[in-house]
């Protein structure tokens, strides 16, 4: 049951978006435009508000990250980076695509502060906020099919992202609120991604190691013990490796744990 409520939710994100899409068309069509143009036009402008709302999603992030007192650390856009060092920004371009649309990295110095959720908040917030800000213009242009758009996209991006699926913010905020005590692994696991993102040159998975109780449940505590399986194939401790994927394997019911898990074991 709970999977057929996952595939409708799904869905319906990709019927919003097609309703995206349409509203996108219609509105370049009402201004009298032919209907090469129309389509054209139309669906660019739907492609380039999907971009531009995934950015914003991540600025939510980062806005959120300021209030609890996260320090930014890069946020990245497609090959380019933005990195802050030394109290100033820098912008370089990265030999391998980071992120489709956009990332933010953000480091915080207390990892006891449950706040984190706050953080991984802030992309949702950002899509309830563009929803009611496309529905005053709405009302107030009367452009409705322009404000459409937006209102699909915005739907589309808040079910995709609210569900406790995967690596959504959702399946990381329902973690957090079933399993407190793993506030510690999700802060390692951004310094983690720090890391990557800034200095892989400089990566060492054995600076992300830490112990996992047995009874840890979450994907938190599995990319954790992934992790350490990983280092135990570099170290050449090849059984330790198999127990370790296995273990993860045996009591996650996450798929990316899973997945993972199960391409090291091979």
């Amino acid at each position: 049951m709970k999977k057929i409520g996952i595939y409708l939710v799904y869905v319906l994100a990709v019927v919003f978006i097609m309703l995206a899409c349409a509203c996108g068309t219609i509105a370049f069509a009402e201004l009298g435009y032919s209907a090469v143009l129309v389509f054209t036009f139309g669906y660019a402008f739907a492609l380039l508000s999907m971009y531009l709302i995934l950015i914003l999603h991540e600025l939510g992030h980062a806005f959120c990250g300021y209030l609890t007192g996260y320090r930014l650390v890069a946020f990245g856009l497609g090959h380019f980076i933005l990195t802050k060092k030394s109290g100033r920004f820098h912008l370089s371009r990265t030999a391998i695509l980071k992120s489709v649309g956009a990332q933010y990295i953000g480091l915080k110095e207390d990892e006891s502060d449950q706040r984190i959720i706050l953080m991984l908040s802030g992309g949702l917030m950002v899509h309830l906020s563009l929803i009611l800000l496309a529905i005053v213009f709405g009302f107030l242009t009367r452009s409705w099919y322009f404000a459409g758009t937006w209102i699909f996209l915005n739907l589309s991006f808040f079910l995709n992202n609210i569900l406790p699926v995967g690596i959504t913010d959702g399946a990381k905020i329902w973690e957090l609120l079933q399993y407190p005590e793993n506030t510690k692994y999700a802060y390692l696991m951004l310094r983690h991604s720090a890391q990557t993102l800034l200095a892989p040159q400089e990566y060492d998975l054995k600076d992300f190691i830490m112990s996992v109780d047995e009874e840890a449940r979450g994907s938190f505590a599995e990319s954790v013990q992934t992790l350490q399986g990983l280092v135990f194939i570099l170290d050449d401790n090849i059984e330790l490796a198999k127990q370790q994927f296995q273990s993860v394997l045996e009591k996650t019911d996450n798929p990316m744990s899973k997945t993972s898990s199960q391409l090291y074991l091979l």
